[in-house]
């Protein structure tokens, strides 16, 4: 259907009314019967037919890694009630195993339990999605800063803590995903903080976040006495990272090539091929697409 301009009318009343297009009411299979919703989202009067959505899913229990995978990618994409079904009884442990998600989703709740099915709800609240990509971007940061501090001196104790943080930003992650996949799909039920082609730029870098994070996770596992001589590269990283968080506040394009610089200068130091070298080098390739991110925030029509 091409774009039109139509003339408002006003009626008997004080409200205003607008004829919709022909061939959009045959496509959609409406009549002068039928009902449509009308509602505003980020100052745009949108019209669909009446729709019914469905935000229950059930899951036919094979196996407990897919069991797990599926109530996670439901979770994600805004389902509010999960049901895990066998058809015999699922064990004791690998129930107990799948109602650990609780501690990694936030707001995923048992509500009922038999010997072959579990059922979940989740609680609808909503983050900001800016807000919250800008907080889950600075808890990253502060973990990479006090990576430098496990490397200068390698202890048990502080590796565990890193660990359990990074661990605690997927929750974060998970919630954000989940708060982006809602908005965009119910924005007549949730206000969009940010323009759609915004909120898909700050899905990709989210996502390209949740790995970076990850790979810093597998990074300080692996730390050692001799991995002193990475403090260099990660404080270069850390300056990267700040540019880009920067960069996807101001839109300022023009910091790209000093971000690639700095990127090419860690990725021309990790001669060695350590499986810390290999990890600092996987999170620059992520911070590089967060750059790419961030630039393709910047442009707009």
């Amino acid at each position: 259907m091409s774009t039109n301009l139509r003339r408002i009318q006003k009626i008997k009343g004080g409200s205003y009314i607008v004829s919709l297009p022909s061939d959009w009411v045959r496509d959609n299979g409406l009549d002068v019967t039928r009902e449509v919703e009308v509602f505003e989202s980020s100052g745009i009067i949108k019209i669909r037919p009446k729709k019914d959505f469905n935000s229950e899913r059930i899951i036919e229990y094979t196996d407990e890694e897919t069991a797990e995978y599926l109530i996670s990618v439901y979770y994600m994409q805004g389902m509010t009630k999960i049901s895990l079904q066998s058809k015999d009884v699922i064990s004791r442990d690998v129930k107990d195993r799948i109602k650990m998600l609780q501690l990694e989703l936030p707001g995923l709740n048992l509500k009922e339990e038999t010997f072959n099915s579990l059922i979940f709800e989740v609680d609808e609240d909503i983050l900001k999605v800016q807000d919250s990509f800008f907080d889950f971007s600075n808890k990253a940061l502060s973990i990479l800063k006090d990576v430098t501090k496990v490397i200068e001196t390698p202890r048990e104790d502080m590796k565990q803590d890193l660990t359990s943080r990074c661990l605690a930003l997927n929750s974060d992650y998970y919630k954000l995903i989940r708060s982006i996949a809602l908005t965009v799909q119910r924005d007549d039920k949730y206000k969009l903080d940010v323009p759609i082609k915004d909120i898909i730029l700050y899905a990709v870098a989210s996502r390209d976040l949740g790995r970076f994070i990850t790979h810093t996770r597998l990074l300080i596992n692996n730390i050692k006495q001799e991995d002193m001589k990475l403090r260099d590269e990660i404080l270069l990283l850390i300056n990267t990272m700040e540019n880009i968080i920067s960069m996807f506040k101001s839109e300022d394009i023009n910091m790209a090539p000093r971000i690639r610089r700095n990127a090419h200068e860690i990725l021309q130091n990790l001669k060695s091929s350590s499986e810390s070298n290999k990890e600092l080098e996987r999170m620059t390739g992520y911070a590089l697409a967060l750059m790419d991110d961030a630039v393709h925030k910047a442009v707009h029509i």
